[in-house]
């Protein structure tokens, strides 16, 4: 849902708060304003919350009586709040558990015991999606699609890992019907499937040339990006955009867009987390490899010569949105 502020009536009284009092983040500003504004809807069946950093630690955590809670894929990131280790993520990320709440998660295979015994420990019914329970995935630049408990689906959002979120959804509605909590009619989940959009997430801005953005921004993310692209990329030319926030792992990030790039073009974005391209560059062992000129994306003036490239932008969230408005616009 997007919120129109004109016409949604919606007001933040905003006080004066004192000194020695912590300050709110930006995450925690903006998710008290979601439940603010959620709080005065009429006729909202279920709030499907996204956390942030994920688990304990996470401001949305403050939901005691969730009716299902969901982890998709864990990767290492945030590791100065959550953990160095992936083992270290996942204890954390599994703070959302609660008592005989219902959870479903992706099954990694290093982290299951984590998973069964964190559960244990609040007597949460576990549910897993292994990647084997996905059934003639097909990948293409138009669409994913799937076969999940038996049923075929198509979502629009692109790459294999977002069959894996589309069959943790799936699986988390069936268990809400199991409680009777709501009824499920399979040809609106199909289509609400592939009405599903998300921007900024492997999505094509342009068809001529080909050019997409995704805000993949830990290394989880990229692997997911790389794997797609080696999918679908053909005999395309494959031209990587990359800008990243000073504190995510540049390093192995770049090492792995190195196994699909032909030419990687190092770039910086406007906010104060960005780092600089001079400090990306030498992590990059590909040949054509270069420092983006300071006005390319504002002018519109992107390597396009090669008809048959594909290029792509990535690596921050902040990066695709600014990239999305400049060539856009």
């Amino acid at each position: 849902m997007v919120i129109n502020s004109k016409n949604d009536g919606l007001y933040i009284p905003f006080v004066s708060i004192s000194s020695n009092l912590l300050i709110m983040s930006f995450f925690e500003f903006m998710t008290i304003l979601a439940f603010l504004y959620f709080s005065k809807q009429k006729n909202i069946d279920y709030a499907i919350i996204e956390v942030g950093i994920g688990g304990l630690l996470d401001v949305t955590n403050v939901i005691k009586n969730p009716v299902l809670t969901i982890t998709a894929s864990i990767s290492l990131d945030h590791q100065n709040v959550l953990g160095e280790t992936i083992e270290e993520i996942a204890i954390q990320k599994l703070g959302i558990l609660k008592e005989k709440v219902p959870h479903i998660a992706l099954l990694q295979e290093e982290l299951e015991s984590i998973f069964i015994e964190e559960a244990k420990k609040k007597n949460v019914p576990l549910y897993f999606v292994a990647k084997g329970d996905i059934k003639d995935l097909k990948l293409s630049l138009e669409a994913t699609e799937f076969k999940f408990l038996g049923r075929r689906y198509k979502v629009r959002l692109l790459g294999e890992h977002q069959a894996y979120n589309a069959s943790l959804a799936i699986l988390g509605t069936k268990v809400l019907e199991d409680k009777k909590l709501i009824f499920l009619d399979y040809d609106k989940v199909c289509r609400g499937l592939e009405k599903t959009y998300w921007p900024g997430r492997l999505e094509i801005i342009s068809k001529n040339p080909l050019m997409l953005v995704d805000g993949a921004h830990n290394i989880g993310g990229i692997e997911s990006l790389v794997n797609f692209l080696k999918a679908v990329k053909d005999d395309k030319k494959v031209i990587v955009y990359f800008a990243v926030s000073s504190n995510k792992a540049k390093d192995q990030m770049i090492f792995k867009l190195d196994e699909v790039a032909d030419e990687i073009v190092f770039s910086e974005f406007h906010y104060k987390r960005s780092d600089k391209a001079i400090n990306l560059i030498d992590y990059s062992h590909i040949k054509n490899k270069r420092i983006a000129s300071e006005d390319e994306i504002e002018l519109k003036i992107i390597n396009n010569s090669d008809p048959n490239s594909l290029i792509i932008f990535t690596g921050s969230l902040y990066y695709v949105s600014e990239v999305i408005k400049k060539l856009k616009a």
